[in-house]
């Protein structure tokens, strides 16, 4: 095996050891807000959705 390829694994095994910490609260939030849309958002829009079918706007 040559010395670049055994280098190549080295850092691999390395780099898939490395422990990962939880993210801060704050970014927790962030990426909870992102992910999923809010349920009183969804509701909001399937409301106004909903009225302007039932009114002939869309």
């Amino acid at each position: 095996m040559s010395v670049i390829k055994r280098k190549n694994r080295s850092s691999i095994r390395r780099r898939r050891g490395a422990p990962l910490e939880p993210p801060s609260e704050a970014v927790a939030i962030a990426m909870r807000q992102v992910a999923a849309p809010a349920g009183e958002g969804i509701a909001d829009h399937a409301a106004r959705v909903l009225s302007q079918r039932l009114s002939g706007e869309r």
